[in-house]
Formats: C-alpha cells, sequence, structure tokens
C-alpha cells in the first residue's frame, strides 16, 4: 500500500571513448520495462523490444563527480514492479552524430564495486 512519492535513478560514469556523447548526442533518456525486457544477461534484441514506457527520465548533462541523476516521471513511478524486476535500458536522443567515429560512454554496471554499483533511490510513504 505504500505511495511512491520519487524514483531517481543514479549511475556513475567510467570513462568515455571518442567524444563525450553528452555534448554530442542530446539527452540520455531512460526507458522502463516491467517486468523485464529479458533475461537478466543484457542481449541484441533488448534494443529493439518495446519499452512498457519510453523517456520516463531524463539523465542531466553534467555529471556530478561522474554520478548522473534521472528523476523518473509520474509513467516511469507507476510502472515500478512492486513485486518483481523492472528493468531500465538506456539511449541518447540521437543515436548518432554522424561523423563516423565511435564516441560511447562507459558506465559502472551492477557488477562494479558497491560504491560505483547503479542505484535506484525509491522515496514513498505507507498511509
Amino acid at each position: 500500500t505504500a505511495v511512491i512519492t520519487s524514483v531517481t535513478l543514479r549511475i556513475k560514469m567510467q570513462g568515455t571513448v571518442g567524444t563525450n556523447a553528452f555534448t554530442t548526442h542530446g539527452g540520455l533518456l531512460v526507458d522502463i520495462r516491467k517486468p523485464a525486457f529479458g533475461l537478466p544477461a543484457l542481449q541484441i534484441t533488448y534494443f529493439q523490444a518495446v519499452a512498457t514506457k519510453p523517456a520516463v527520465a531524463t539523465f542531466g548533462m553534467s555529471p556530478l563527480s561522474n554520478w548522473s541523476s534521472a528523476l523518473l516521471n509520474n509513467f516511469g513511478k507507476a510502472n515500478i514492479n512492486r513485486s518483481g524486476a523492472t528493468q531500465f535500458r538506456l539511449r541518447f536522443t540521437k543515436d548518432d552524430n554522424n561523423n563516423h567515429i565511435a564516441d560511447f560512454i562507459k558506465f559502472f554496471s551492477g557488477n562494479a564495486l558497491a560504491a560505483s554499483q547503479p542505484q535506484l533511490i525509491i522515496q514513498y510513504y505507507v498511509p
């Protein structure tokens, strides 16, 4: 019966290759899928899979101490699975800047040391 008041997704940047995509590819969007896009191991088909709701949040362009935060909108909050998995997919607004050079950002995954793992911060109250 908890009422979710806010949901923030935080990710830590590990490094960049090429141009920093935050400056060339637009905002970093968050798509949500309840329960999941597929198995826990990343598969190529997940990039084409339909999201429960696309673009439920956008990460800021300027990470603070390599951390970026995105506050989920109401659609994102409503699609948090309260009894199981919820998966998020990250994608930039623009898929390419057409310069024929690989540009990407590496983020720490859930396999990283605890201090660098992605965080999902859910604020709620129980009526």
